[in-house]
Parts: C-alpha cells; structure tokens; sequence
C-alpha cells in the first residue's frame, strides 16, 4: 500500500533556477518514484505559470498554493517574518478541506521557514513521522545580513528576527515533536542538537 506523504515547501520546486528548488524538486521526484503519494503544499509570492504546474503534476497528487502576505504588521508578530508571511488563513481553511479525507502517514517540510504553515494543515493530524529539512542556521545567517548591511532600517529587522529565530528553535521547535532534522553540514546538525535538542532533557 502505499503511504501518503506532505511535503511543504516554502519555495515552488520548479523552474529548477537556483539550490532550494532544486533540492525540493529532486526530493519530490525521488519521493513518487519510490511509491509515495506526494500531496505538495508551495508557498508562492506570484502566481506559477501553467508550464511549471504540469512538472509537478507528474509527481504529485494533488498540489496547493499558499499565497505568501508581506504585510507590514507581519513584522510585529511574535513569529520571524519569513515564517509569519508564509502563514495566509484563507488558503490554510482551503487546503485542510480540500485535504479532510486524507491520513498522512509522514510529512516532510522542506525548509524551516514553512514549519509553522505546517503546524496548522496538520494540526488534527496523527502523523508517524515529521521531517525538517533545514537549509541554514538562520539565527547565524540573519547575524551574518545584519552585520554586512549599514542600511538602519535592514539592521532593525534582520536583528529582530534574528532574535525571533532564536526564540523559536529554542522553545517552540523542540515541543513539535520532529523525528529528525535533515542538515546541509554536519556543524549544522551538532549545533542544533546542542541548542536545540539538548534543551528537552
């Protein structure tokens, strides 16, 4: 029989133009080949063109668009921005009905900052497995955009969400329940087990 897996990307796997979709679309492809029922989940900034669909389609059973807010007032959530803006109410109610009749055996979301997203299309869900693909240590990475722009304005909001990221892999995302995180680097694996998990025990 085969399971169904949701795969939840924070960028649209196709076209294959820079490192993130192309690390999704592999993984889709790798998914469907091995007997997998992919249901996709894609938050987009514009819509996707009918050409890049028909790719994915091959793969997938059913795809759903998450239409990211870039409000303003994303910027005063408790969440980081890039989390927050991918978190649109409207297009969750939709994609949980239109989901309603299905039972995930495991779930994939494929880049830290959908996990949030991911957290409300499974929340009535029993899932055996949840997998994090983490792309970057972002407390580093906004560091490191903080430190290289003299812009004060930039400065104010890669901090704070810096500080966010921090707050958030320290108490949120160890009580999620992931059954394993699946790293670029191997520092990057000893830090989050250290920072991250370590703080279960």
């Amino acid at each position: 029989m085969r399971k169904n897996i949701l795969v939840v990307v924070q960028d649209f796997p196709y076209p294959l133009d820079y490192a993130g979709p192309i690390d999704s679309y592999n993984k889709i492809k790798a998914l469907h080949e091995n007997g997998f029922n992919v249901y996709l989940v894609a938050t987009i900034k514009e819509q996707v063109k009918d050409e890049y669909m028909d790719v994915m389609n091959k793969f997938c059973i059913i795809i759903q668009l998450v239409h990211r807010q870039h409000s303003v007032k994303n910027l005063f959530s408790l969440l980081p921005f890039q989390m927050k803006s991918r978190i649109n109410e409207h297009d969750i109610y939709k994609i949980r009905h239109a989901m309603a009749e299905v039972n995930f055996d495991d779930v994939i979301c494929d880049g830290y900052y959908g996990i949030e997203l991911m957290r409300r299309l499974v929340v009535l869900q029993k899932i055996e497995n949840i997998f994090l693909r983490v792309n970057n240590n972002e407390i580093k990475y906004f560091y490191a955009l903080f430190k290289s722009t003299k812009n004060i304005f930039k400065k104010m909001y890669y901090i704070s969400d810096m500080v966010k990221f921090y707050i958030h892999e320290s108490f949120v995302l160890p009580k999620i329940g992931i059954t394993a995180m699946l790293h670029v680097s191997y520092d990057e694996k000893a830090w989050y087990k250290r920072v991250v998990f370590m703080k279960k025990n």
